[in-house]
């Protein structure tokens, strides 16, 4: 059971399956579109899943980013000042990138709504 408050991370196998994460679905992603079946699996073996709820902290204002990171559901907002953020949608355009470079050192990211992000190593 997650407490309130915490992020969940999960080992590959189970969440990418129900989520549907396959070698052709990565291929919607850039620049996974580039990368052979055989090593998008590896990719997929080596991955984990993080699961957030709406309102939850994803990433703390001091925080690294060991991993790359897609957002594969849901809405994070990106908070870079007390009247600057940025909220960025997993349907849009912009997340078929990895989402590392929209979250800059010493901002805070929350979830606006559940989803998932994929972490990969």
């Amino acid at each position: 059971m997650i407490k309130k408050g915490e992020t969940s991370v999960n080992k590959p196998i189970g969440i990418l399956a129900r989520l549907n994460i396959t070698a052709e679905t990565l291929k919607s992603y850039q620049p996974m579109v580039q990368i052979s079946d055989n090593y998008l699996e590896k990719v997929i073996l080596n991955s984990r899943v993080m699961t957030f709820d709406k309102g939850e902290t994803v990433f703390e204002k001091k925080h690294a980013l060991p991993y790359t990171y897609y957002l594969l559901k849901g809405k994070i907002k990106i908070q870079k000042s007390l009247f600057s953020s940025k909220v960025l949608d997993a349907e849009s355009p912009d997340c078929l990138y990895d989402i590392n470079s929209k979250i800059p050192n010493g901002v805070k990211v929350s979830a606006v709504e559940a989803g998932h992000i994929l972490m990969v190593d």
